[in-house]
């Protein structure tokens, strides 16, 4: 099963234009890790990656000290991440490592494995916070793809959880 999750502002960016997060709370991270230890792996892009390795080390550590597969896709050969992470240089071959996975990355690769028909289930954590612009969590229309939730709950500090089965 390949599930993407993505944390999104209340009008569906994962992030500001310059990449920035500050409007996710630090405070969600502890209940994002208890998500993440579903999966036997855990699936990222490379900017993603990157954008992870600026958090602050008490984000970071919990983080990387969670026995799962750290996988990071991309296609810059000479790319090397800290110990613990595998590269990967196509999302298919990210996919082949576990079969229970979740992806939690950015618009390119998110978009990929959609177009590609190799995801089972779409989480979307939704901050009630509106930042006005910035990046979306595919490169085109998710409406395209998603159509309306299958389900919605209420998560964690004010969030909503809208999940879409594929």
């Amino acid at each position: 099963m390949v599930t993407l999750y993505n944390v999104i502002s209340a009008d569906g960016y994962i992030a500001r234009k310059d990449g920035g997060e500050d409007f996710i709370p630090d405070a969600l991270w502890p209940s994002t890790l208890e998500l993440f230890k579903k999966y036997d792996a855990l699936v990222m892009g490379k900017k993603t990656y990157e954008a992870m390795q600026k958090y602050d080390q008490a984000l970071l550590d919990p983080f990387e000290a969670l026995p799962r597969k750290k996988v990071v896709v991309t296609r810059d050969a000479d790319f090397v991440p800290r110990p613990g992470y595998i590269v990967v240089h196509s999302p298919k071959e990210a996919l082949s490592l576990e079969p229970n996975t979740l992806v939690s990355s950015g618009p390119g690769l998110n978009s990929s494995l959609i177009r590609d028909g190799l995801v089972d289930t779409v989480i979307w954590q939704v901050v009630p916070v509106e930042i006005g612009e910035g990046i979306k969590p595919f490169n085109s229309d998710a409406k395209t793809f998603l159509g309306v939730p299958s389900s919605e709950e209420a998560g964690p500090l004010n969030t909503k959880l809208l999940i879409y089965r594929l």
